[in-house]
Order: structure tokens, then sequence, then C-alpha cells
């Protein structure tokens, strides 16, 4: 959903009276509720926007490399399926993952200590959504590509395996394996900050 129709959303939920549950961390209690305004302003804030951009552009990156391409990821450009990488010629942020035949989305998720969250859906017709949490990486911990791109390497391991453990880790490793054999960090944290 784009952002703007997310506001009309929030918006017409508010004025039938109904509230957005999340939870945050700087409130007293574990929960807390937020008026559909008070999160607009909140996800139109411009460090949001940016975080959002390069959080779509590292999951993006980590998806096209050759390790997460041999074991289940597809990608489409506006003209179908990529098969032939040595002339793409356009941004991987362009293009769309799926996973297992399903859609790979990017987003926030507003969850108390959560800084992300990769749900891997198993229901017919319904993407799996790799989020981050703007609330935490935004106020704790500053915007930092480098901190962003971990987290991202991390969630995104989750699409092959869910549980924390030797496999999960060997995963990661592997991704992380596979994006240095094709570009430095450097070029990517500067892929994210465009």
């Amino acid at each position: 959903m784009k952002l703007e129709n997310c506001g009309k959303w929030l918006n017409s939920l508010e004025g039938q009276g109904e509230k957005i549950e999340i939870q945050a961390k700087w409130c007293r209690t574990s929960e807390a509720y937020i008026t559909a305004p008070a999160l607009v302003a909140e996800l139109n804030k411009q460090r949001n926007a940016k975080l959002a951009r390069s959080w779509r552009a590292a999951l993006m990156t980590i998806l096209c490399c050759d390790w997460a391409i041999a074991n289940g990821v597809t990608l489409y450009d506006g003209d179908g399926l990529v098969v032939d990488w040595n002339n793409f010629d356009g941004s991987v942020t362009d293009l769309q993952a799926f996973h297992g035949g399903r859609r790979v989305d990017a987003g926030f998720c507003f969850i108390a200590t959560a800084e992300g969250l990769c749900t891997v859906s198993v229901a017919e017709g319904t993407s799996h959504r790799v989020l981050v949490n703007p609330l935490l990486l935004t106020t704790e911990a500053g915007f930092r590509h480098g901190d962003t791109l971990d987290l991202a390497y991390h969630e995104v391991s989750h699409l092959w395996e869910q549980h924390h453990g030797e496999a999960f880790c060997s995963i990661e490793g592997k991704l992380r394996q596979s994006v240095r054999r094709w570009m430095t960090e450097r070029q990517m944290l500067a892929g994210m900050a465009t």
C-alpha cells in the first residue's frame, strides 16, 4: 500500500472511532494505543521515508545474490522474469522478488523490542513480509545503513529457516558470502544511501 493510500485508510479508521494498536518501546506499559493521525505522522517523517528506501534496497540486493537465486528466489522486472543478468541494466530496487512462488514485500512493523520481523506466509495468495521497526531503529541506534544491512541479512535468512540455530546461521553466512562475491559492502551501503 502506498504511503498516501495508507494515510487515507488510517484516517478513515479514525473517523469511525477505531484505534490502531501498536507496541512502542518508550511507553510505560508494554502496549500502547496510537491514533491514526499519529501513526500517519510517524510514517511521514523524512527519516522513515529514507529508512523505507534503504530497507528495500538492502533486501532486494540480498535477494539478487547468486545463492538466493539458486535457492528459490525469482526476480521480475517490468518485462517479466529476469534471466539474463548480463544484459540487465535496471536497478535492483525496481525488481519484485518471489520466494517459493510468493511475493516478498518490504515494510514496517511496530512491535516493542523487535528491530525486524520476517513473516513467511503459508496462506494461499498471501506474500512473505520482511519488516523493519522504524521506532527502534530511528530512536535508539540512529539511522545507520550498516546496522540496517545487518538486520536485513538476518530477516532475509528467515525466508529459508524460521528458527534460530545452526541452520539459520549457515544460511545467513551463505547470503553474506554470496553478496560479497558480487559487490563490496561499501558498494552495497552506497546503494542503500541513494
